[in-house]
Formats: structure tokens, sequence, C-alpha cells
């Protein structure tokens, strides 16, 4: 009777780089893996979702579905990752003297809520108080 033994595939290992926060460290895959496989390694030990992560090789994006050996990823190539996080903006530091809402010019889907009774902050002056230059004299 012939009894069938299965054995796994001696994992690789492969240098991962962040590009968003510099970190590096090495990660082991299956060798006929695939990008996709690299991108759940990285979500099951980083908590990164896989759709946040974009995979270059070579300076090339790579697709989930590419497997190692078609993109010529092997043991201790050096393959980097990109998050994909939102755009933080800075808060407004500005206020306004007006009433109801304003849109921001460099934002046009953010809207700003303004009280009419904003005052200005930090010792700034009120642009509706201030006084004319004097005009100056020849």
């Amino acid at each position: 009777m012939f009894h069938y033994q299965y054995q796994s595939q001696p994992k690789i290992e492969i240098n991962i780089k962040m590009l968003n926060t510099y970190e590096d460290f090495t990660i082991e895959v299956n060798p006929s893996g695939t990008v996709g496989d690299i991108k759940i390694r990285i979500q099951e030990m980083k908590g990164i979702p896989v759709e946040k992560q974009k995979v270059y090789f070579a300076g090339k994006p790579r697709v989930n579905e590419r497997y190692f050996k078609d993109c010529g990823i092997q043991v201790g190539s050096y393959v980097s990752i990109a998050v994909d996080e939102p755009e933080i903006r800075s808060p407004v530091t500005w206020r306004q003297k007006s009433k109801g809402t304003e849109v921001m010019p460099e934002f046009s889907d953010a809207r700003l809520e303004v009280s009419p009774t904003c005052e200005p902050e930090n010792g700034e002056q009120d642009i509706d108080k201030m006084e004319p230059a004097p005009a100056p004299s020849n």
C-alpha cells in the first residue's frame, strides 16, 4: 500500500521596506506564492489592510495575481510597500467674521461653519475695524 506524505515547501525570506515609515523587516512566504501573499502576510504582521498596500519590486508596481517567479522575486529580494493613507490636512488657523457657511477656497468639497460672533484670536486685529493707513506725504 502506498502512503503519500504531504511535505510543505520550505519558506523563503523576502526583505520588506515600508516606504511610509522607513521600517525594514523580513517575511517568510511560500516560494510559489503571489504578490497578494506578501500583502496578506504584512496584514497579519502589521495590521495594514491588504487594499491599502501597494507593492513595488525593481521600481515597478506589482499586481496581486503575479507569481514571484514571473516578477523575479526570490530569496533575499527587497520589496517596497507603500501604504495609501488619507491625506491629513492641517486645521484652519484663521477665522473669518461672517455669517453662515463659507467654502474654503483650497478645498472645494470642504465646508467651514462660521459663527457670526467670531472674534480675532491671539492678538490679531479685526480687519473690519482697522483704520486705513495714512497716505504718504510728498
